[in-house]
């Protein structure tokens, strides 16, 4: 984006974080001994799709699980929603099979069968000790995280770095980050936008908790200064055991953009909901920061490349 005031012309990057909604696998997070538990997914996460029936024409049973766990089915929608609930008690500390039944009840013989792995622990859930908020900020003092060919992201109220198009780059976090109960390990993953793969050009080594590759370049045939800013935001997950849904997790941002831009802005925001930016007030906070004041905004024209985000509109 652009501006220009008076005679003075600045540029700032203007992050907008829009995080999809997550989409629950059928691979539950752990349960936790002497707490009540619940997981919800949709019936397709699990089930292949539906015949000629419609959603309530099927009927979902439990054929195989512990004994403290029960499924309750949601048909108010068209992909009907499964939840498997209950309360186990140490003599469950282990991982058990689970199976599903579709069945469809037009049609007897239209029946699917699908499983997953349920674990219940003794231990507490694991718990984000060191956020990235922390580790990547320089206010008091050293950064905590290692960091390599990239800086720290300022201005926004999400954790992250800035990185230079085509740099390789890399990203460590302390191994204390998250921490669990005495006996129990830890097992980590890591997902773009919540639940998307990471990019190629991204790998996570879960042994060090360290991110590095080489940031990309969408346009090799633009100048540098012509080269719009790409914002990653990227997970790391942590549970106790492996393969399965996390619930402890912290998030940070990798920006792909020149070096030099300044971060003055940040809004998070998720699909389908709406956003408002007042850009006269990053401006001015910008102007105030320079050492300037109030009346070097007034009257000022200001403009708005959202190019980049064809889905933003400018009412200036």
């Amino acid at each position: 984006m652009a501006f220009s005031l008076h005679s003075f012309a600045f540029g700032f990057l203007l992050v907008i974080i829009v995080r999809s909604q997550s989409l629950t696998i059928p691979f539950p997070p752990p349960a936790r001994v002497g707490s009540s538990y619940s997981h919800s997914f949709p019936q397709s996460s699990l089930f292949p799709p539906f015949t000629s029936e419609n959603a309530t024409a099927y009927n979902y049973t439990l054929d195989q699980a512990p004994k403290w766990l029960s499924l309750a089915i949601n048909n108010a929608s068209s992909d009907p929603i499964l939840a498997i609930s209950g309360n186990p008690l140490l003599s469950d500390a282990r991982s058990s099979w689970v199976r599903i039944i579709r069945k469809s009840s037009a049609n007897p013989e239209n029946i699917t069968q699908r499983g997953f792995r349920i674990s219940v622990s003794k231990y507490p859930s694991p718990t984000l000790t060191v956020p990235f908020s922390s580790q990547l900020s320089a206010e008091k003092g050293p950064l905590q995280a290692d960091i390599s060919s990239a800086k720290p992201l300022v201005g926004t109220s999400s954790p992250g770095v800035i990185v230079p198009p085509s740099w390789s780059f890399s990203i460590g976090f302390r191994e204390n980050t998250f921490a669990s109960q005495p006996g129990a390990d830890l097992y980590y993953y890591a997902a773009l936008n919540g639940d998307q793969p990471l990019p190629s050009w991204i790998t996570f080594y879960n042994a060090t908790l360290t991110f590095s590759g080489t940031a990309p370049r969408t346009n090799p045939e633009a100048p540098l200064g012509q080269f719009f800013p790409q914002i990653y935001n990227i997970t790391l997950y942590c549970t106790d055991f492996p393969n399965t849904l996390a619930n402890t997790s912290d998030s940070f941002l990798v920006v792909v953009t020149a070096t030099g831009s300044e971060v003055l802005a940040g809004v998070n925001t998720t699909v389908g909901n709406a956003v408002e930016v007042d850009v006269q007030g990053v401006l001015l906070k910008m102007v105030l920061e320079g050492g300037g004041n109030q009346a070097d905004l007034d009257g000022a024209e200001i403009s708005v490349d959202t190019s980049i985000a064809p889905w933003l509109a400018w009412d200036g």
